[in-house]
Parts: structure tokens; C-alpha cells; sequence
């Protein structure tokens, strides 16, 4: 059975590779949430940094550099959640280790956020619990099953 493809640009049928973008065209229900609530927290993550920046009048960083940084971060988490919704399961299980890491180091600061400036504190907060929404969502029962499957079709 061939695995079909939708395409995010341009379909080339010379490769299955040929794309960074190329997603299975069938994704089961709890990847599509899990994506949605992905790229939600990407998109809090872009306006927080233009808040953080604005009220912080370029204390931390300079706009510039606060912004590239953003930048570069948040398209490493984007090109990230495309290989999960590829169906790499390495990149599921990476995400897996990563979440609890980088919110156990941003904890402390996200506090100190939501004592000084609730607004960024909230955004904060709501980003993670919408991380580990996602997580749950790629680690449900018919995510595993569909990882697996993937994973034979290769």
C-alpha cells in the first residue's frame, strides 16, 4: 500500500524525501490537536517576545538580538513538530525529553514573570500546559499505533 502525501509546497514524485514539508495526508485525530496546540504555543512564544521586549525597553537584550534569537528558536521548534508530524518517532520521544527539562530551567523565571508582569507570566504558563497537552496527545494510544505503522512503511 503506498503511503500518500500531501504537500505543504510544490509535490515532487521523484523522491519520497524530497520535501521538508511532505506530512502523511492521513494524520489521526490526536497528532492534528497536538499540532494545533503546538503552533499555538509557537505564536504565544512570537508575541510574548514582542511584549518581554516592550516592557522591558531592552534591558535583557537588544530588540534586535532578542528578536533573532526568538526567531531562531521558535523555526528549530517548527521544523521540530514537522518531523513529529512526519511521523519520526524520534523526534516524538526527543520533544518527550525536552518539555519537562526546559520547563523545569524556565520555572524559576516564569514565576518570577508571573509575580512582576502577570501578563507575560500567564502566557508563560499557558504555553506549557499547552506543550503538555501536546505531549499527552503524541503519546495517546492511537498515536503510538500510527508511530508504529509509520514505522513499518519505511
Amino acid at each position: 500500500m503506498e503511503n500518500r502525501v500531501t504537500n505543504l509546497t510544490e509535490k515532487n514524485t521523484n523522491s519520497k524525501y524530497s520535501n521538508l514539508f511532505e506530512i502523511p495526508e492521513k494524520l489521526p485525530k490526536n497528532i492534528k490537536k497536538a499540532a494545533f496546540f503546538f503552533f499555538a504555543t509557537i505564536i504565544l512564544g512570537i508575541i510574548n517576545t514582542f511584549i518581554t521586549n516592550q516592557q522591558n525597553d531592552g534591558i535583557l537584550f537588544s530588540t534586535s538580538r532578542m528578536i533573532s534569537v526568538s526567531i531562531g528558536i521558535y523555526s528549530l521548534m517548527f521544523t521540530h513538530f514537522i518531523n513529529i508530524l512526519k511521523g519520526k518517532n524520534w523526534a516524538r520521544i526527543l520533544f518527550a525529553v525536552l518539555f519537562p527539562l526546559f520547563t523545569l530551567l524556565t520555572l524559576p523565571d516564569t514565576i518570577t514573570f508571573l509575580k512582576s508582569n502577570s501578563v507575560i507570566g500567564i502566557i508563560r504558563f499557558t504555553q506549557a500546559g499547552l506543550q503538555f497537552i501536546a505531549l499527552i496527545l503524541l503519546f495517546s494510544r492511537e498515536s503510538k499505533d500510527w508511530y508504529l505503522k509509520q514505522k513499518t512503511q519505511e
